[in-house]
């Protein structure tokens, strides 16, 4: 660990990562509640589950969205 950059310390690293993926869900979760003001905690559980790059993806996707089905049906991708 001596000479070792704080930035490259794992902790730090996971740190980092936990808080990217606490930005993402939160982000892609304001959006599709404004949306569709209402989403369901079922499908709120599904999304808490994805990856980074999945919330990525969904939060670019979520602009095609009509209606929930739209979302639920993309879920399923995953």
């Amino acid at each position: 660990m001596l000479g070792t950059k704080l930035e490259e310390t794992r902790v730090v690293r996971d740190a980092i990562d936990e808080g990217a993926m606490r930005h993402a869900q939160s982000f892609v979760l304001r959006l599709l509640s404004r949306k569709f003001e209402v989403v369901p905690d079922r499908v709120l559980a599904q999304i808490n589950t994805l990856t980074i790059e999945q919330l990525d993806s969904l939060g670019e996707s979520l602009l095609d969205f009509a209606s929930i089905d739209d979302l639920t049906a993309w879920l399923k991708g995953y």
